[in-house]
């Protein structure tokens, strides 16, 4: 018989810093997640176990038939809602790509309720903790102010190589005779790599990675000695009551220091014949999936310019209003032409072989 978990959570009256929370997480044993949104409004931090789905191969499907009976699993008590349960991870980019066994731990995916999260929202730091028992949250809260700061570590990369270098040039060939072939409209390849990086702390790297790229979503999930890290402007989906919100984030150019240089380069992407069109290839994708879910889908015309710290982007976002289940959502939306290509299957594997 399962074991019932309490769900709960106390407000921390004191300030706490991203740099005292990332020193706690990094002393947890793991698996342990964090995650910030561009306008550092939002932030999550988790660590431990204390919900996870037991299936062989975890996919959007059986992730959805685990959330429908987390509930039953749960109690909340007076302080907690359903706002403050969060299930945080990953999901495989591709379930047929033999390149992700290099990911170890994470190489089939991972997701889970926190057994702790630090969550950051409208200026207030909450704490929760789903457990048996769950009276050791007050001594939870004394530790994480109590924590010093964590610094944050440039990493010192040694021993970069590419792992089979000639089979990338062959994929690259193939997906350009796919292309004049007319199979292939848009195909987005990637290389593997391989380094060592010197004493390594992922949290230490995250922080580093948040100083250097601002204005962008930061991501670690590290699970035993293996960690995804990332800094990146794109997110798949938001979901509201009625509505969901994402957007076609493709076409590229770089960004400088000097503002009238990063002005002319933004006009010249913008008129770009080459970058609009791959833009509406994901625009038109995008648009054309929402709509097939019975939702009312509504972009402007024209992109705009997303820019990063050394990057702009042609960016369109995208409003879809009406009922939807989002593991449904989620399966049907990825991967996008923006990550993978289109048509979508032939896309994967020219990248997947």
């Amino acid at each position: 018989m399962a074991t019932i978990l309490k769900v709960k959570t106390i407000k921390l009256k004191e300030t706490l810093q991203t740099t005292q929370v990332m020193h706690w997480l990094q002393q947890q044993t793991g698996p342990v997640f964090a995650w910030e949104n561009p306008a550092r409004t939002q932030r999550l931090f988790a660590s431990g176990v204390a919900l996870q789905p037991r299936v062989s191969q975890l996919t959007f499907a059986t992730a959805r038939q685990w959330f429908q009976n987390l509930s039953q699993q749960l109690i909340l008590t007076p302080s907690s809602s359903w706002h403050d349960v969060k299930a945080v991870g990953s999901f495989l980019f591709d379930e047929a790509d033999g390149r992700t066994q290099n990911w170890g731990p994470l190489s089939g995916g991972l997701l889970f309720v926190p057994h702790i999260l630090v969550h950051y929202q409208k200026q207030q730091w909450r704490l929760t903790l789903i457990d048996a028992d769950s009276s050791a949250i007050d001594q939870l809260g004394q530790e994480l102010k109590n924590q010093p700061a964590l610094p944050a570590q440039q990493g010192c990369i040694d021993g970069y190589h590419e792992i089979n270098p000639q089979a990338w040039t062959h994929r690259v060939q193939q997906a350009l005779d796919c292309i004049h072939q007319h199979q292939l409209t848009k195909v987005v390849l990637a290389r593997t790599a391989q380094a060592h990086v010197q004493q390594s702390v992922p949290e230490s790297l995250w922080l580093q990675l948040r100083q250097q790229h601002p204005h962008v979503y930061h991501i670690l999930l590290r699970n035993h000695d293996t960690s995804f890290i990332s800094a990146t402007p794109e997110r798949l989906v938001r979901f509201q009551p009625q509505r969901i919100l994402t957007g076609a984030l493709a076409g590229t150019t770089r960004r400088s220091g000097n503002l009238s240089t990063n002005q002319a380069l933004a006009q010249q992407l913008l008129h770009d014949t080459k970058n609009l069109a791959e833009h509406k290839f994901v625009v038109d994708w995008l648009d054309q999936r929402l709509r097939a879910l019975c939702l009312k889908v509504s972009h402007e015309a024209q992109p705009r310019i997303l820019a990063t710290a050394n990057l702009q982007h042609l960016y369109t976002p995208i409003v879809a209003r009406g009922k939807y289940d989002p593991l449904k959502v989620l399966a049907i939306l990825h991967p996008t032409p923006a990550l993978a290509g289109t048509p979508q299957r032939l896309a994967q594997k020219s990248f997947g072989d």
